[in-house]
């Protein structure tokens, strides 16, 4: 591809993506994620009134960032009003309790994402060695996927954002190679805690990054970047030094325990519901199911670094990048086996992340044929899943009115069936990436 032919084409896919989104956004949104937002911001900007406290189920990054973001709204429609009568009119489409103009840029950091992602992406191909045109596609994979679009411009879910830093931390460790850099591996781990600030699946790359270190003997560069990601973590959670623990405490629980009463999954859970398992004893198991594949993952890790030899330069031995891609894509899988409570957004970070398996030249060309195909195939099915079955709920700003699904009956055994093809696929998905790893493996024990 020429440059200029690359350009036009990463321009008109980079327009063609964003415009997309910001034509759905303002007319679009779930009424309880969205009311979010919302209720957040207003408190605190019509009330001063700080929910980061009281109302806040999610990690604290996502909170300022909302607040910053909505600020311009604040701004344009009720500060120019107040002051010079000018302020910008907003209007409520269809039965939206929140306004369009409101909406936009209560979801403009997630359309953002989206974007950085897709430009991510493009530059993370280009320094893994695939040509423009290949990296063109892979990208778009992410970017121009009905089920993407969907969550972050239509529905208005943030999971875009905390996938965001995962691929900023992925570019990052990229550059420590190509720029023979360490300092590119502390900003990974920034990255990586600032995802964590917006959702809870910083902690996967965390822990392959630091796995990597360990098992390098990089102990120095460990301790140093276990420092600076629990120095950041507490600039987060500073507020709530000063408020008590109680309520931090209460959405960690909330968050492990799947923050319902009868968990909604999109994977095999729903139907062991369906089947009469009790939901306490499946929420009782993930924690401690998820630390013994986590021990066991560290445990593979060590092993095989302990039966190679470990290449330096300049003294330092870098995190390689392609098994801490495998392995933190492999983290992702597993949890959406493991974990009770999978909503159908939660997909986005595996979507965001996966572009770059395609990108690992040294892995077998049919084995990322077969990933590539699969993973076409669930960015545009899950995007017309979605759309039936959540569109109209979304598109008119209303919840559904039986948000949790029956467990018994005809309906049930159907909810429950198809809730088993998420699982089925990501299963499938994990065998294909440990499939990738146990070749990566073989060809350093050989080399």
């Amino acid at each position: 591809m020429s440059t200029i032919n690359k350009r036009v084409g990463f321009k008109f896919f980079l327009l063609l993506g964003t415009i997309v989104r910001l034509v759905i956004a303002p007319f679009s949104g779930y009424e309880f994620d969205v009311g979010v937002l919302k209720f957040a911001a207003r408190s605190y900007y019509e009330h001063r009134e700080v929910t980061l406290f009281t109302e806040w189920t999610s990690p604290p990054l996502l909170y300022y960032i909302v607040l910053v973001s909505y600020s311009f709204y604040y701004l344009l429609h009720y500060r120019f009003e107040e002051v010079a009568g000018l302020g910008i009119p907003d209007f409520y489409p269809l039965a939206h309790s929140v306004g369009a103009l409101e909406t936009l840029f209560l979801k403009l950091p997630f359309i953002t994402a989206d974007v950085l992602i897709f430009i991510l992406l493009t530059r993370c191909c280009s320094l893994l060695g695939l040509d423009d045109k290949k990296g063109l596609f892979i990208s778009n994979i992410y970017f121009l996927s009905p089920y993407t679009i969907f969550v972050s411009a239509a529905h208005g879910m943030w999971d875009s954002l905390a996938a965001l830093f995962l691929v900023l931390g992925a570019y990052c460790l990229i550059r420590s190679h190509t720029e023979d850099d360490f300092k590119y591996v502390y900003y990974a781990v920034l990255s990586f805690t600032a995802s964590f600030g917006v959702k809870w699946v910083g902690l996967a790359p965390l822990f392959v990054l630091g796995s990597l270190l360990l098992a390098k003997k990089e102990y120095t560069h460990l301790l140093k970047a276990t420092l600076l990601s629990v120095g950041v973590l507490l600039l987060f959670y500073v507020p709530f030094l000063f408020q008590g623990t109680e309520y931090l405490m209460n959405v960690l629980d909330f968050r492990s325990t799947g923050g319902i009463t009868i968990p909604f999954s999109a994977n095999h859970f729903q139907m062991l519901i369906v089947l009469g398992v009790s939901p306490p004893l499946i929420k009782k198991w993930f924690v401690p199911a998820y630390l013994v594949f986590c021990v066991i993952l560290l445990l593979v890790i060590l092993g095989v670094y302990h039966r190679t030899s470990i290449t330096k330069r300049n003294g330092i031995s870098y995190p390689d990048v392609e098994v801490f891609l495998l392995f933190t894509l492999l983290m992702l899988t597993i949890f959406y086996l493991f974990y009770h409570s999978v909503n159908v957004q939660l997909f986005v970070w595996f979507v965001a992340l996966a572009p770059l398996f395609l990108a690992l030249t040294d892995l077998k060309e049919d084995l990322r044929v077969r990933f590539r195909s699969y993973l076409f195939s669930f960015a545009l099915i899950a995007g017309v899943f979605v759309v039936v079955l959540i569109g109209a709920a979304t598109l008119y700003g209303i919840a559904p009115p039986n948000p949790v699904p029956p467990t018994k009956g005809r309906i049930a055994f159907y909810i429950g069936i198809a809730s088993l093809l998420p699982s089925l696929y990501f299963a499938y998905m994990s065998f294909l990436i440990i499939i990738a790893i146990v070749y990566l493996f073989e060809e350093k024990w050989h080399n």
